[in-house]
């Protein structure tokens, strides 16, 4: 009989850097097929049915993966503990961020670089509008509410709104 392959036993035999090179593949290998399939949903239906369609999908996705980051996490149920997701999350892992207001009831997130948005435009694109796709359904309310049902989450700028080439959006989250 052939030997059975384990995905978990291949892990448990990388190192600690392969280990963290490994996600780095997979969290490229993620961005590769959301963004292909939002580009070939724009070809197909236009930009605006492609950001909506990806606002849902990638609502559902956050939400999904707020809860098994928030059980793995041992997260609570506060801001700072919204920051810790954050810096676990896909969905903001493609890009370098930081958050400029931390307190008990506001969280500001501000991207710096979003390596989505670079890579489309090397390759002649247009930028994704984020703005509408992160606001389409609640998609980034999603995973904040995992969090902690109270959390709003408002967009004070993402394309198609004018950006400075080092500010790419900020996002705010606010516990009502």
């Amino acid at each position: 009989m052939p030997e059975i392959i384990k995905y978990r036993d291949s892990l448990a035999g990388l190192s600690k850097d392969d280990l963290i090179d490994y996600c780095e593949i997979l969290l490229r290998n993620f961005w590769t097929l959301q963004g292909n399939w939002v580009v070939e949903i724009q070809k197909k239906f236009g930009a605006d049915l492609a950001m909506e369609t990806d606002g849902i999908v990638f609502g559902k996705f956050l939400e999904v993966e707020a809860h098994r980051l928030k059980k793995f996490l041992n997260l609570g149920d506060d801001m700072a503990a919204l920051a810790k997701l954050l810096g676990y999350s896909f969905g903001f892992a493609n890009t370098e961020f930081y958050f400029p207001e931390l307190s008990d009831n506001k969280l500001m997130l501000r991207v710096t670089k979003c390596n989505m948005q670079l890579q489309r435009l090397a390759r002649g694109d247009t930028e994704v509008l984020c703005k509408k796709a992160g606001e389409t359904a609640g998609s980034i309310s999603k995973g904040a509410k995992v969090i902690n049902p109270r959390i709003e989450a408002r967009c004070l700028m993402a394309p198609p709104d004018k950006h400075p080439d080092d500010v790419w959006c900020e996002w705010e989250f606010n516990l009502i």
